[in-house]
């Protein structure tokens, strides 16, 4: 039996536990490790006001600081069309780790561009060195990606 003292029961809803064990066995991990590197990797966000994200880190590890990052000039414009677009809606509404030959089926011409664009652009995460190149969405993107579907809905609204 597991070690109270390093491990803790968690109790989920049946549709809730299904989702979880088939995107863990897609992941080629445990239930276990894959609530763990969600969390670890900003994926669960917390909804209550009295949770901080300091008390998501560990206290023997250093809060991040963030960096201020300079912009071009005139580089404002939200896009809500277009390949990559599409790419970053798609991995927000799956959220799941996609390589570019999940874009295969669709209109896109070149996939692996638009995947890189958004990893340099801090949307998404590159996962790992090896090739197929694996990209899961980051907190920017999420933030993105819900100001797109925004604006699309405020269009046609209009």
């Amino acid at each position: 039996m597991a070690d109270p003292e390093q491990y803790k029961s968690v109790s989920l809803d049946l549709d809730t536990y299904n989702l979880l064990k088939t995107v863990a066995e897609a992941e080629c991990r445990s239930i276990g490790l894959q609530i763990r590197w969600m969390i670890k990797n900003g994926m669960v966000n917390p909804t209550s006001p009295n949770v901080s994200p300091s008390a998501l880190i560990p206290a023997h590890q250093p809060i991040p600081s963030i960096k201020a990052v300079q912009r071009r000039k005139g580089n404002k414009k939200l896009f809500t069309s277009g390949a990559t677009c599409e790419i970053l809606l798609k991995l927000f509404s799956t959220n799941a780790t996609l390589t570019a030959s999940d874009f295969v089926d669709t209109d896109i011409e070149d996939p692996s561009h638009a995947l890189y664009n958004l990893y340099k652009r801090g949307d998404v995460q590159r996962l790992g060195e090896g090739k197929p190149y694996r990209y899961h969405i980051a907190v920017q993107g999420v933030a993105k990606a819900r100001e797109v579907l925004r604006r699309r809905e405020r269009e046609d609204a209009a």
